[in-house]
């Protein structure tokens, strides 16, 4: 071998021993690229134009579009089925307000927060209580839509029809609840029917469920001196049962008319009168739908054994009711209590899982982020007139949350504002909030900060309940 040719061998090794190690070094050490421009030298807070759903169909307690003509089913009360129905496996801490960060279910959580709601006196709407409540505990009802603004509801209905009250009912026995007094009553002995006359009594009857004690009814006395009579006031959901013995005096007054006759006319007497009185008014307590295989429980009788059908199978779910020993839940007979009547206040509907979640999605976001906001329908200019159900304009134009404005608030305050009368209108016009949201960073609309500092940091993000399926309060904390 020739020197040369020794050469060319040790050039040929060196190259391949070369390329042997830069290809080892790019295996070992991938490059890490930038997220952020690298002339700069301190990080630059976003620009976000927040987009919301506020069309017509966000009053709907349910999710994805299309299973609200399943309302009076099963299925429609579980979270299997109806993703924004009470889910036991999630927490529903109360929304913080402009100045919250951590919420909590319990006594501890701060003032910062919206409060934990009653479970005996739930809102219908957590952020305006003055729209009424609900006694979870003996008077629910599945909601099928509620509008924020409104005093009332639509409920969801029943597999007997839409208006089936007893679907929600609990059974039980009542108890009987039993009274006597000591007082004068009057006698009268007459052609066309015998009386008694409690006038003396009257002040000593209490009165059941707002209804007055009763003044007619029927009955009949042997005598004088004992006798039954069952009194059945209109309207009331209790009877009394008198019973009467003894003799004293008294005059005129309120009468019962008693068919029969009575031993003597005109005696005045002093009697004893006992009755009962039993409640028959049913409760209807907070509950929920699981479906079998959540709980681990066998496959019911009565469901479908094809698999791909249980989901739309009502005999696959099993009914809950809230705070009872088959709760699963986690937390005592209170702590699950008030995780159902925070999901009720707060995320029930569309419209409020929405506000509720866009305001744990900002609750700590960094000051210095630059925000402007919109709805689809109504709220569709950035200006000083974005309002929500209550008329209050805001000023949603984009600039930092920290910003003070001229009434002395913060722009994350009227963000809040806003979102506490999150209103419902129109129809969902996304190309038209997407060119909007375009046009600020275009610089075609009305600004409250310079263009420069927009095109810093470019976002536009929306959420959009209906086709979308947005179905848990963490899902809608992502937008």
């Amino acid at each position: 071998m020739t020197d040369r040719h020794a050469r060319m061998d040790l050039r040929r090794l060196l190259i391949g021993l070369g390329a042997g190690c830069f290809s080892a070094v790019i295996v070992a050490a991938p490059i890490t690229l930038s997220d952020a421009p690298l002339f700069l030298s301190m990080p630059v807070s976003p620009n976000l134009v927040l987009t919301l759903d506020d069309s017509l169909s966000m009053p709907a307690a349910s999710v994805p579009d299309g299973i609200d003509t399943n309302h009076n089913t099963n299925r429609f009360k579980s979270a299997y089925f109806n993703g924004l129905y009470y889910d036991p496996s999630i927490v529903y801490t109360p929304p913080p307000k402009y100045d919250g960060t951590v919420c909590t279910l319990d006594s501890s959580n701060p003032s910062s927060c919206y409060a934990n709601a009653s479970f005996t006196a739930a809102p219908i709407n957590g952020f305006d209580t003055s729209r009424g409540t609900k006694n979870l505990s003996t008077d629910y009802q599945a909601t099928r839509t509620y509008s924020p603004q409104n005093t009332t509801q639509t409920f969801a209905g029943s597999p007997s029809g839409a208006t089936d009250r007893s679907y929600y009912a609990s059974t039980g026995t009542p108890t009987p609840t039993h009274y006597q007094y000591t007082c004068s009553v009057f006698f009268d002995d007459r052609s066309g029917g015998d009386r008694l006359d409690l006038s003396g009594c009257s002040r000593n009857l209490p009165s059941a469920a707002g209804v007055s004690p009763p003044t007619s009814g029927t009955g009949s006395p042997a005598n004088a001196d004992g006798g039954t009579i069952s009194v059945t006031n209109a309207g009331a959901a209790y009877s009394k049962n008198y019973s009467v013995s003894g003799v004293s005096s008294l005059a005129g007054g309120i009468r019962i008319s008693v068919p029969g006759s009575l031993s003597a006319d005109s005696v005045v007497a002093n009697v004893v009168l006992s009755w009962v009185e039993t409640s028959s008014a049913a409760t209807y307590p907070a509950y929920y739908y699981v479906f079998y295989t959540q709980i681990g429980a066998s496959k019911p009788a009565a469901c479908t054994g094809a698999t791909a059908n249980q989901k739309t199978d009502d005999n696959c779910y099993i009914k809950v009711e809230v705070g009872s020993a088959s709760d699963i839940a986690p937390g005592t007979t209170a702590q699950k209590q008030q995780n159902f009547a925070n999901w009720y206040s707060y995320f029930r509907t569309r419209n409020l899982a929405t506000a509720a979640g866009a305001m744990q999605a900002f609750a700590g976001a960094d000051g210095n982020i630059r925000v402007a906001w919109q709805g689809l329908s109504s709220c569709t200019s950035f200006g000083t007139a974005c309002a929500g159900w209550d008329g209050a304009a805001k000023d949603n134009r984009i600039r930092r949350l920290n910003a003070t404005l001229s009434n002395g608030k913060t722009h994350k305050q009227e963000l809040y504002e806003w979102l506490s009368r999150f209103p419902v209108s129109g129809s969902t016009y996304l190309r038209s909030a997407a060119v909007r949201a375009g046009g600020i960073f275009k610089g075609r609309l009305p600004l409250a900060i310079p263009m420069r500092m927009i095109r810093k940091s470019e976002t536009s993000r929306s959420t959009w309940m209906g086709r979308k399926g947005l179905t848990t309060p963490a899902a809608v904390m992502s937008i």
